[in-house]
């Protein structure tokens, strides 16, 4: 294939991605687009494929989520000191509004909004998980302040667990 003829491929190959067509074979035969597609977000996804192992062993967090939730917080870890400050930075600790002795919000906090939806959603199928932590807690915070600021805790709780296991390499089996 001389340089005209991969150009004039490469070119098609870029008309027909933008039209979702990724089965796009060379003219030598040799490899498809969705081939090469495929290789790169591998290549990419690489460096966190132990985290998201790892994540996954949780309740309520399956494989997507694990990377959504990498994908979100980063491989290093080193900026969030304790596990406090990356639940603040994500936005699910209460918002502390006090004058006079009396608190006046309990609203949670603005913080990156993909990562507190992405933990909300399992953090309700962790709850219903039988004689787990997570239900526990639920069903502990849900009778004193309700159904809705318990599963931002128990989202919490979660995202504490990614902070702790930020230097593992396996989950104990018990």
């Amino acid at each position: 294939m001389n340089a005209r003829d991969l150009a004039a491929f490469c070119i098609d190959a870029l008309e027909k991605c933008t039209l979702g067509v990724f089965n796009v074979t060379a003219p030598d035969g040799m490899f498809t687009i969705g081939d090469v597609v495929k290789e790169s977000i591998a290549a990419a996804n690489a460096p966190m494929e132990a985290r998201t192992q790892l994540l996954t062993t949780m309740p309520g967090i399956s494989d997507v989520l694990a990377r959504t939730i990498v994908a979100e917080i980063g491989l290093d870890m080193s900026r969030f000191p304790t596990s406090a400050h990356l639940v603040s930075w994500a936005g699910l600790c209460p918002h502390s509004d006090e004058s006079a002795g009396k608190r006046r919000s309990t609203r949670i906090r603005k913080g990156d909004p993909w990562l507190k939806t992405a933990l909300v959603s399992p953090a309700w199928g962790a709850t219903r998980k039988k004689e787990s932590y997570p239900q526990s807690q639920y069903l502990r915070i849900k009778t004193r302040r309700g159904a809705k600021k318990a599963i931002i805790a128990v989202a919490a709780s979660m995202l504490t667990a990614v902070h702790l296991s930020r230097g593992r390499t396996g989950v104990r089996k018990r």
